[in-house]
């Protein structure tokens, strides 16, 4: 949502991936020529051609007649209670955060509330070894997982990565997060980096 000129703008962006990148722009009002006029948003390497006007159209008509907008926010509104269940069930769980079909759960450690980086890698690298569920870490100090699955994302779907995340809280609860990480890369295992102080920098116009 872009707010110019006292309009409310929506505009739309669909980008897939065709051997490259194809963008498709959409907006109301004529303000989304305009809009142009005033910020670079994009590099315009992409021409438009009716490839690209065919992809988008596709979308947008799919979008409206499987009404997947509407599944995302009831199935988004549905994990999101689970999640929140699981909070209540499993102290490592620090908060549920996010609408729809994004979102993050973050995981802290049991004593001192604190982010715990490690715990939420194991729950990553549990997740896809043992449940065949790929996630992400996400944050500050990585110990948010991050939930951002398809449109298509059914409640049934969400039970099952529930039930999946459950299976793997209780695991660590039991057994702790001491396990080889090697699989996860050598990024993962690399200390935080330290934070970066501005102030010893000169400002150069």
């Amino acid at each position: 949502m872009i707010i110019y000129d006292g309009f409310r703008l929506r505009l739309t962006r669909i980008t897939l991936c065709i051997n490259r990148f194809t963008d498709v722009h959409s907006g109301t009002h004529e303000i989304c020529i305009n809009l142009l006029s005033i910020v670079c948003l994009y590099n315009l390497q992409y021409r438009p051609s009716p490839l690209a006007c065919a992809i988008g159209t596709t979308v947008l008509r799919v979008l409206e007649q499987e009404d997947l907008m509407a599944r995302a926010r009831d199935v988004g509104a549905l994990l999101k209670r689970h999640l929140l269940a699981l909070k209540a069930k499993h102290s490592c769980v620090g908060d549920v955060r996010g609408e729809g079909l994004l979102l993050g759960v973050d995981i802290v450690t049991v004593s001192d509330r604190k982010p715990d980086r490690q715990a939420c890698q194991c729950v990553v690298y549990r997740l896809k070894e043992e449940e065949r569920i790929i996630a992400a870490s996400e944050g500050e100090h990585l110990n948010v997982l991050y939930i951002t699955p398809p449109l298509c994302f059914s409640e049934e779907n969400a039970r099952s990565l529930v039930a999946a995340l459950d299976r793997v809280l209780t695991y660590m609860e039991e057994n702790g997060t001491d396990i080889n990480f090697s699989s996860l890369g050598a990024s993962l295992l690399e200390p935080e980096a330290e934070p970066v102080d501005l102030a010893t920098y000169e400002d150069v116009d």
